[in-house]
């Protein structure tokens, strides 16, 4: 079958989409994929087909999605703000002052 070829033994139903898992795995419930023939797009399908569970079941919890933000150029600087001359800062004020009063 497969030989000397490397092989891994993959799920036939992908692990993230089961629900009950206290359930024991057996041999009918995996199966001997070769690794570059077999496995690797199997398991690109698999990734694909979880996301989606799990956009579906956010969905029907009523999970909000997350929000990418807008990805635009920020506004050019207005003339009268290119113009503004910065202040200086004021100086601290001591944060504890001994009261002279008494």
């Amino acid at each position: 079958m497969l030989g000397a070829k490397p092989y891994h033994i993959d799920h036939t139903i992908p692990d993230a989409l089961q629900n009950d898992k206290s359930q024991k795995l057996t041999a009918a419930d995996g199966k001997l994929l070769g690794v570059e023939c077999c496995h690797a797009p199997k398991t690109k399908v698999d990734v694909a087909v979880i996301a989606e569970a799990k956009r579906r079941e956010a969905k029907f919890l009523g999970f909000a999605r997350k929000a990418a933000p807008i990805k635009s150029a920020p506004f050019p600087k207005s003339e009268k703000a290119a113009k503004r001359v910065s202040k200086p800062d004021l100086p601290r004020r001591p944060l504890y002052q001994e009261n002279s009063n008494g």
